[in-house]
């Protein structure tokens, strides 16, 4: 089959799906190259971005240096102006939120939970975070509770 090619905003890199081949390269207009996939994960209720990567995880490491470039690019992207946090330190390790559970010992929804601040959490999560994130311990509790303090006073 011939490829198809989208462009869903001006402001969007082009994307391309060929049925034939898991992943291409396509060139977007004045962009560096871009992965492309095409998957059909299975249905669910969730609009959720990272409830949709999680689903694509595989044991493809091309996927998973796709999804790692494409995390990396969102953050450098769409929050380049907003302040340290915990999601642009995970965005610019290439991380989807699952990606980071997995390293943290824990679930895709308590990761999201400490990057909306919903909780305070102990040392013991401070640490795998930081080894997770290759912070220092200080740094991680310094984003957690920075952001904590931004939300209550926000």
């Amino acid at each position: 089959m011939s490829p198809t090619t989208t462009s869903p905003a001006a402001c969007w890199p082009t994307t391309a799906i060929w049925f034939n081949t898991p992943i291409s390269t396509a060139t977007a207009t004045g962009s560096r190259p871009i992965h492309v996939v095409h998957v059909a994960p299975k249905a669910t209720q969730s609009a959720d971005i990272d409830d949709f990567i999680s689903q694509l995880c595989t044991e493809d490491p091309r996927l998973d240096a796709a999804i790692s470039e494409g995390t990396k690019w969102v953050g450098e992207t769409f929050y380049a102006d907003q302040p340290d946090s915990i999601k642009k330190r995970r965005m610019a390790a290439g991380l989807t939120q699952a990606q980071l559970a997995k390293r943290m010992d824990t679930s895709q929804s308590y990761v999201a939970k400490l990057e909306n601040s919903d909780i305070e959490p102990g040392f013991d999560v401070i640490r795998r975070l930081s080894a997770a994130l290759s912070l220092q311990p200080e740094q991680a509790f310094s984003l957690l509770y920075a952001n904590n303090e931004m939300k209550r006073h926000g």
